[in-house]
């Protein structure tokens, strides 16, 4: 403390020592657990608050020295407070997990100063992966009893506070804590991590510095996905654990950490999923707002073409303009070739769906070809009486409707193995193609469709594959919209609106905070894990590369995708 203080020339305020800093990182669950319960009772997320101690209980930290020259003579003990740091996140996610996985509290936005508000969390987190002990975690749960290896978590409740760290938003946060930018950066690094409280007290050593800061794995996640997954660098959280609800939870004998029991691994498996939800929530927001890398440009080519004009008309020398031109032209050869391998994983993509789903409709004609044969097989010798002659007759057609099956469903794939060529062709029959694909779905949900009169006779000359994919990947959106929705008026409508294409359904709306970015890689809406925002990305791409394109808006009975040609 005393090179502490001499280092910054008797400047340092005592409440901003290392000792404070450290001694407010003990304190702050304890002093926060009161005020989030009470948070939570006030929205109505959690009915009363856990007491972790009668009324008549207080638990206060002071501290003081007389080891500092300007403090040794006037000797004061300074309270412990919770971390001031606390106050200056960017998002805040609040709110409780219950015993079945379900998770509702609220997301705060407090990145921008003219843009503050909150959004409702409300869904489920139960479909986590467990992740598999390694051999010594599985060896100490052998110490509890089958028992206690096998309890559930239970209810939990949850703090997780989370730090852009672009330059406006370390100035923001260093202005809070009266620090410059390095430090401020210096800060963030000791303090950050997700820490357990269990009572009231933290567990060692879930998110300390010295102990296993990012125990979730976070940082893997992060490296598979930067845009969307929330690292372990931008995140200050606290869970916190009561008695007896979380007692599944078992401390192993030394007081380093919980055992990798059964309610340990939901605890985990549980709060990877949140914040899989909460890191796709921060990437639309970032992405709206322009926040972090411009990801709106990755699709776009640049202006060789100008960039050469501009060259010829300001550079004079003749091997500069040639080499230019030379350098230019195998750039956009390289970027031509990129495009079709870009292509290609797209029909790629595009293809697996279909086989998928191909695969799912094959197996009723299936399972009715393979009884039909040995119904035949065994009446074959039978066949000069009339009964006998019946019952094959009978069997030939189940084959016959079977094989008709297999045949619609191979011309239906037709456009996404065929060659990418413009001919004639009329929307509607491609449309029909994709709609024969999902007839499961659209049977089992009662989904109508309702395609446009005007559309019937209509053709144009251009690649079909452009428009299949697109409907396709509408129309899996909107099957899946469909599903999700409590009308009992469930349709997908197919129009024609002044030589626009138009996809509509009457499901659930598109929020307003990402209609205008629903087309921008990564974004979706879809909650669950297996979600990959890729589907809307790569219709849009491929309609550009074939002189169309989309956009949506949101009508008075659900979402529209309006598909137009490209002026010349």
């Amino acid at each position: 403390m005393i090179d502490e203080f001499n280092k910054n020339e008797n400047e340092l305020k005592f409440e901003d020592t290392s000792i404070m800093k450290s001694l407010g990182v003990l304190i702050t669950p304890l002093a926060m657990s009161e005020l989030i319960q009470s948070e939570l009772v006030k929205k109505n997320i959690i009915s009363n608050k856990t007491a972790i101690a009668n009324e008549n209980s207080t638990f206060q930290l002071n501290f003081g020295t007389n080891l500092i020259e300007f403090n040794s003579e006037n000797f004061e003990l300074h309270e412990v407070t919770p971390l001031k740091i606390l106050k200056g996140f960017s998002y805040r996610a609040i709110g409780k997990v219950d015993s079945r996985g379900k998770l509702n509290g609220f997301l705060y936005f407090n990145r921008l100063e003219n843009d503050i508000f909150s959004k409702d969390l409300d869904f489920d987190i139960s479909d986590f992966n467990i992740a598999q002990s390694k051999t010594k975690e599985e060896n100490e749960t052998l110490e509890l009893s089958e028992r206690d290896r096998n309890k559930e978590v239970g209810e939990f409740i949850f703090d997780i506070r989370i730090y852009d760290r672009e330059k406006d938003a370390i100035e923001k946060l260093g202005a809070l804590l009266n620090e410059k930018n390095t430090e401020t950066k210096n800060i963030l690094n000791k303090l950050l991590g997700i820490r357990i409280s269990k009572n009231g007290f933290g567990v060692k050593p879930y998110g300390d510095v010295d102990g296993v800061q990012d125990w979730l794995g976070l940082g893997q996640k992060r490296v598979q996905d930067p845009g969307k997954n929330i690292g372990p660098n931008l995140v200050l959280g606290y869970v916190y654990l009561f008695s007896p609800q979380n007692d599944g939870l078992k401390e192993k004998t030394n007081r380093e950490g919980f055992y990798e029991n059964k309610a340990f691994n939901q605890l985990k498996g549980m709060l990877l999923r949140a914040m899989q939800e909460i890191g796709q929530f921060r990437y639309n927001y970032r992405l709206n707002n322009n926040l972090g890398r411009p990801t709106s440009k990755f699709n776009i080519r640049p202006e060789s073409e100008e960039y050469l004009r501009f060259i010829n008309d300001n550079v004079k020398n003749l091997n500069v303009l040639n080499k230019t031109k030379d350098f230019i032209n195998e750039t956009n050869s390289a970027l031509d070739n990129a495009e079709f391998r870009l292509t290609l994983a797209e029909r790629l993509a595009s293809l697996g769906s279909s086989l998928e789903l191909l695969y799912h409709e094959l197996a009723q004609p299936i399972t009715i070809l393979g009884a039909s044969e040995m119904q035949i097989f065994d009446q074959i010798e039978k066949i000069q009486q009339i009964e006998i002659k019946n019952k094959i007759t009978e069997e030939l057609n189940y084959i016959s409707e079977a094989v008709s099956t297999l045949d619609d469903l191979k011309d239906s794939l037709e456009p996404a193995i065929g060659k990418s060529i413009s001919r004639k062709f009329k929307p509607v029959v491609s449309f029909s193609k994709v709609i024969r694909l999902y007839k499961k779905d659209i049977s089992d949900y009662g989904i109508g469709i309702d395609i446009d009169p005007a559309l019937q006779n209509y053709q144009i000359i251009d690649n079909e594959y452009a428009l299949w994919i697109s409907f396709l990947n509408i129309i899996n959106n909107a099957i899946f919209w469909l599903k999700t929705s409590e009308e009992s008026n469930r349709t997908i409508l197919f129009s024609l609106e002044k030589d626009n294409l138009v996809i509509s359904n009457t499901g659930p709306l598109i929020p307003e905070d990402i209609i205008d970015i629903i087309f921008e890689y990564g974004v979706s809406n879809k909650l669950g894990k297996n979600k990959s925002g890729l589907g809307l990305t790569y219709t849009k791409s491929i309609l550009q590369k074939n002189k169309w394109d989309i956009n949506v808006e949101n009508r008075n009975y659900g979402p529209a995708f309006i598909i137009y040609k490209l002026k010349k």
